[in-house]
């Protein structure tokens, strides 16, 4: 399998409930609740390890940002699919999420934290040189996650649970291709046992 990345970026971005919240910080320090805040519950941005504490990029960003700000943050971790639904319904107050166009008014978008690469991983015999190679094949993507409208309505794209039954789908044939983070497609390829049956470059 080869992996090529495609000439787009996603942005890691935090976004809260309430805008003013970036503004004034300040106005909370003195309040006994803490704002909730999810954490994607995928490695390895959020995941329990071995000893059953929580650990991950997004739990480490999270905390660095409540020692910073003063702010109490109870941290949360919650399926990806889950989370813009329970930030429209003002289920907890925010988090770190992939910005999206089609969700901006769903939510406000306070601070920008890294970019990361968008990437699609081919099959064995898949060449992908482009978003235009992408025309005809079966990519797998994660439910929830909106890879841009010039990726999702243009491809043949199969939701998957997890990039462990996206890898498994790729290797049998299943399906052509996976999109999603570099960052998340790296790690689980490693995780997995998939690692050395993909070229990164």
């Amino acid at each position: 399998m080869k992996e090529n990345t495609l000439n787009q970026t996603w942005l890691f971005v935090i976004t809260l409930a309430f805008v003013y919240l970036s503004l004034m910080p300040s106005a909370f320090a003195t309040q006994k609740d803490c704002l909730t805040f999810h954490v994607i519950a995928n490695a390895p941005l959020g995941f329990k390890n071995e000893e059953g504490n929580v650990v991950g990029v997004h739990w480490e960003y999270l905390e660095e940002i409540e020692r910073e700000s003063g702010l109490c943050i109870d941290k949360f971790l919650m399926p990806y699919p889950r989370i813009w639904r329970s930030l429209k319904l003002g289920e907890h107050d925010g988090g770190i999420v992939f910005a999206s166009e089609s969700r901006l008014q769903i939510v406000e978008l306070v601070g920008l934290i890294r970019e990361v690469r968008t990437v699609v991983v081919g099959g064995d015999e898949i060449f992908i040189t482009g978003i235009d190679s992408l025309a005809g094949l079966k990519i797998g993507k994660t439910r929830g996650t909106h890879l841009g409208e010039q990726f999702d309505g243009l491809f043949d794209v199969v939701p998957v649970s997890g990039y462990e039954q996206a890898y498994g789908m790729l290797r049998y044939n299943r399906i052509d291709a996976v999109a999603g983070s570099a960052l998340v497609l790296h790690y689980q390829a490693k995780t997995l046992g998939f690692y050395q049956d993909i070229n990164f470059f």
